[in-house]
This record gives structure tokens, sequence and C-alpha cells, in this order.
């Protein structure tokens, strides 16, 4: 695998998503996860994905609000899902928030929220993601490569034993 098997892969996702926005008339939740590295398939990304989707299920299944799962594949950067959600997206990015906020595992998760419109509908600011490891800001930690690729994946692994 290489990086430009990777970027081929988000390219290709891109256009699936943009398929999906011009056919559907509701929100749209794009799974995907946070897998340091270029190798996206590690025996870890499995148990993750599946706890985001069920966690995801849960949430709206106990919320009544209703969904269906047009989209669910591996690739090189890994699985990815497309969810077709009846409700607000602003509302359902809300819901992502609260459950990052919960989850033990959800900062390896990415929820991306799209409204009816194709927008994404991002989070404030001030709940920027936060770094596996030290708890700054992401951003800023992938920026200054302040952690190596073998730290953050130990950190995976941690993370998902002391789950």
């Amino acid at each position: 695998m290489k990086l430009v098997d990777i970027l081929k892969d988000r390219e290709e996702l891109s256009s699936i998503r943009k398929c999906y926005l011009n056919e559907i008339d509701s929100t749209l939740l794009q799974i995907t996860l946070n897998i340091p590295g270029e190798n996206k398939n590690i025996p870890e990304v499995l148990f993750l994905f599946s706890e985001a989707l069920n966690s995801i299920r849960s949430l709206f299944l106990s919320d009544d609000i209703k969904f269906k799962i047009l989209y669910l594949s591996e690739s090189y950067v890994g699985p990815t899902s497309f969810i077709m959600v009846d409700c607000n997206a602003k509302d359902v990015k809300n819901m992502c928030l609260g459950l990052e906020d919960t989850h033990p595992l959800s900062k390896y998760w990415d929820l991306d929220v799209f409204n009816r419109e194709g927008m994404k509908v991002s989070r404030d600011p001030e709940r920027a993601k936060k770094c596996f490891i030290c708890e700054k800001k992401a951003k800023i930690c992938v920026f200054m490569q302040s952690h190596s690729i073998e730290e953050l994946l130990n950190q995976l692994s941690f993370d998902i034993a002391n789950y």
C-alpha cells in the first residue's frame, strides 16, 4: 500500500459522497476512522469501526431517528460508511459531538455531517479534536509531528485493550 493508493481512494469516496448528496434530500453522515500511518487496515480498525457504527445506530434508535446505511466498504483509507439520516444536520452534528464526549474510543472516529445542500457542518473551533496522546489540539500535534506513528499506534492499542 502506498500513499498514492490512499489519495486515490479518498478521491473516490469524495465522488461517492457527492453522488449521494445529489440523490438524497436528507442529512448525510460519513463515518471513517482517524488511523495514524499509511496502513489503515490494521487489526484494531474493524473493531473501532464496528464500535462507531453500533454507537451511531444506538444513538439514532434511542432518539427514534430514521436512518439508512447507504454505503459500507473497506479500502486503503480504512472502512467507510455513508448513512442517510432523517434529521436536521446541525442536530445530527450535535448528537455526534455528544457521542464524542462520552465514548472512550470516539477520538479515533471521524463523524462528518453534511446538510441537504451538501455543505459540511463544522464543529465549533472550541471543540476541536484532541490528540490521541497529550490532549492538545490534534491539528497542532499533527503539524508539529509531536508524536511518532509508533507512539500513536501504541496508544490506540492501549485504548482498545482498556475499553
